[in-house]
């Protein structure tokens, strides 16, 4: 499914794994991948949390000070959990839904929102953003994005699932 992933939303599980390792532990779970997609301003993602009058750089910083550390076991290979994995599988459905095969930072949040079972969850209810509201507005947000560059999709053609580092912007 990784050649699916957009190259922000590449960007955004690369900074998943970041904050995972910066909170001492070697597995992704649905609150790293949020942390992930709050990382780069300029995603599709934190264009909607500003759209819904949300700080993308307040929420991250919410969501980094409430989550616990992990046990240092940072040395292992790191992996999802059964939580990110099923944000993931939600975001693809997502795409789906909106006629799009390519899952994008937007659908990936969704994701992690319609998953709905902890710390993610909880805080992005804190900012009052839930699953109807955040969906309008990537409706909206799709209805207003140019269509794919041809830089973007041969990205994706050729695109490797494992990355040693983020794949640099456009």
């Amino acid at each position: 499914m990784w050649n699916k992933f957009t190259q922000h939303a590449q960007r955004a599980v690369y900074f998943a794994q970041v904050a995972a390792e910066k909170k001492e532990t070697n597995f992704v779970d649905a609150e790293h991948l949020l942390l992930g997609l709050l990382q780069e301003q300029e995603n599709s993602a934190c264009q909607l949390l500003q759209r819904l009058s949300v700080s993308p750089t307040h929420l991250h910083d919410e969501l980094f000070a409430l989550l616990p550390l992990g046990l240092g076991q940072t040395h292992a290979e790191m992996s999802l959990t059964k939580r990110a994995k099923t944000s993931i599988d939600l975001a693809y459905q997502e795409a789906q839904a909106l006629k799009n095969n390519n899952i994008d930072c937007e659908y990936l949040f969704l994701g992690v929102i319609r998953e709905g079972n902890g710390l993610a969850e909880q805080v992005l209810s804190k900012f009052n953003v839930g699953l109807e509201q955040a969906r309008q507005e990537v409706v909206l947000q799709q209805q207003a994005k140019p269509s794919l560059k041809a830089h973007d999709l041969l990205f994706r053609m050729f695109s490797r699932p494992a990355m040693k580092e983020p794949p640099s912007g456009s």
